[in-house]
């Protein structure tokens, strides 16, 4: 590999256009940060793009080892342009803007409009992306290239004081986007920070939000919005144990739960020791090891990061209603379970299971956002809810008391023709058929469902079993079906719609050997 400045060369982006800038950083050192920073450019690199690898980290440089380069002795100028400054990494269309080792001062001088110079150079430079390490802290450097980057990505790992530091840089940086803002705010500046002096430390963002309100309702309003447009992306990095794999998703529940802002869960890496091997060699891990798990890996993270955020897409947290709301009423108790009202006990059963392993023992996503007092109250939340909901009594009593309006006008049932002759015959038929001790099965099932003349559309309408479920009851794929206690439940529920009786029907169905052999069913959740 060679070092030294590159010489000038054509360039494939297009004169004009800002290159797309990924910022990594997050609160720990050592969870990995410049290996996904160093091998997402790499990368980017091999899929035919210009890339620009930026070493940021005052604390901890070291891309350069990553490609077996020196370091650099002198700090590149801000009054003239990076492009001067790169070298080559051997990786081709990947170049490299080395940490200034032997400039123990320049860290320090990347304040105020120094950062702001920075970062136009990095957006000056002639390259498609630019991938930056701004190393672990909360610094006002790196807090400034986070708020500016195109996508923000912090990574942690599965461990207490890593967590931890995530969720207190989250708290560093709402502060420090609202600090920027309440300076902008000139007739009402005094108030604005005056909040700031009087919560010292970093609390949490609903603090805040609660101070300002009580000073000026335009400044909360402000704050509030900022709050919802802070977006971070997130990934743990060296996950060893079963439940780190949902960490990530898990910590994203909790902090727009309880800090009101957007941590997207962009995924998980395992701890793989071809990250160790390809360090001792001083070579990119997708270069040295392009087939091993990890790098398989942070290829799914490259690939997601380079599709473009829609918002209207579903996110992959697990749905937490906020624990404080800021304004209106609470959250419902089917945005508790984070389920439609239309969800049946099946559904219901599976959201509970889902959320209350987020505060489960096995868990560090509430680590120091939540005490022990606090995660028994959000599990009794959980628990009271599903109680509720998987009563039919209970249930349509809190419907009607939650949502009058919408209850209050009757709801239309499916239209059912009526049967003629010959089909209110074959319905008799079919259920002295029934009477009589003969086996109930999936085309049974189905016939009685024709007969009574309802789509299948208007059986899940009426019984709240969901199309899936209802299909594999009639086709008999009792490996798509729920457990024989819910099974039971549903079974009844179409015996009553049909006009046959419900105990025969589920003693009638289960009793055959395809049925029995199905007792633990597949979880398809």
């Amino acid at each position: 590999m060679t070092e030294g400045p590159v010489a000038s060369r054509p360039m494939s982006v297009p004169s004009g256009l800002a290159p797309r800038l990924f910022v990594v950083g997050g609160g720990c050192g050592g969870v990995g940060k410049s290996l996904i920073a160093a091998n997402l450019a790499v990368y980017f690199a091999q899929l035919g793009r210009s890339v620009v690898l930026v070493d940021a980290d005052a604390r901890g440089s070291g891309l350069h080892a990553n490609f077996g380069l020196g370091y650099a002795r002198e700090a590149f100028s801000l009054a003239a342009p990076f492009g001067e400054a790169l070298v080559e990494t051997g990786v081709q269309g990947l170049r490299l803007l080395r940490y200034p080792h032997e400039v123990t001062t320049f860290a320090l001088a990347m304040r105020g409009t120094r950062a702001d110079r920075f970062l136009s150079r990095l957006r000056d430079l002639p390259a498609e992306l630019v991938v930056v390490d701004v190393g672990a802290g909360a610094t006002p450097f790196s807090l400034h290239l986070l708020s500016a980057a195109d996508l923000p990505l912090l990574v942690s790992s599965p461990e207490p004081a890593a967590v931890e530091a995530l969720y207190r840089f989250l708290r560093a940086a709402f502060r420090a986007r609202l600090k920027r803002l309440l300076a902008t705010t000139d007739n009402r500046r005094r108030y604005g920070l005056g909040v700031l002096s009087e919560l010292p430390g970093l609390p949490a963002p609903y603090e805040y939000l609660q101070a300002l309100e009580r000073r000026d309702r335009t400044l909360h309003a402000l704050a509030e919005d900022e709050l919802r447009r802070m977006r971070f992306g997130h990934v743990v990095s060296g996950a060893r144990h079963r439940s780190d794999a949902d960490l990530s998703s898990w910590m994203s529940s909790i902090v727009f739960a309880n800090y009101g802002m957007s941590l997207e869960d962009y995924g998980t890496l395992e701890h793989d020791d071809t990250v160790w091997i390809a360090a001792r060699k001083q070579r990119p891990l997708l270069v040295d090891n392009p087939a091993g798990k990890a790098s398989r890996q942070i290829e799914r993270l490259a690939r997601r990061i380079l599709l473009p955020i829609d918002p209207s897409l579903p996110s992959r947290s697990l749905p937490i209603a906020p624990a404080r709301p800021r304004s209106g009423m609470g959250p419902t108790l089917y945005e508790l379970l984070g389920v439609p009202r239309t969800a049946n006990d099946e559904e219901l059963r599976r959201a509970h299971r889902k959320l209350r392993d987020v505060f489960g023992p096995e868990s560090l996503a509430p680590h120091t956002i939540l005490d022990a007092a606090a995660v028994r109250v959000e599990v009794k939340r959980l628990d009271d809810a599903l109680d509720v909901l998987l009563d039919p009594v209970r249930r349509r009593a809190y419907d009607v008391s939650t949502f009058p309006e919408e209850l209050s006008t009757p709801i239309a049932k499916p239209a059912v023709r009526v049967l003629d002759e010959q089909e209110q015959q074959r319905l008799g038929e079919l259920l002295r058929a029934i009477d009589a001790r003969a086996l109930v099965d999936g085309s049974t099932l189905r016939q009685l469902r024709e007969t009574n003349g309802y789509s299948v559309d208007d059986v899940c309408g009426r019984t709240r079993i969901s199309r899936a479920i209802l299909v594999a009851l009639e086709d008999d794929r009792f490996r798509d079906l729920p457990a024989p206690v819910y099974l039971r439940g549903f079974l009844a529920e179409l015996a009553r719609l049909y006009g046959a009786d419900p105990v025969r029907v589920q003693k009638s169905f289960l009793a055959r050997p395809a049925a029995m052999g199905s007792r633990e069913p597949r979880d398809k959740g």
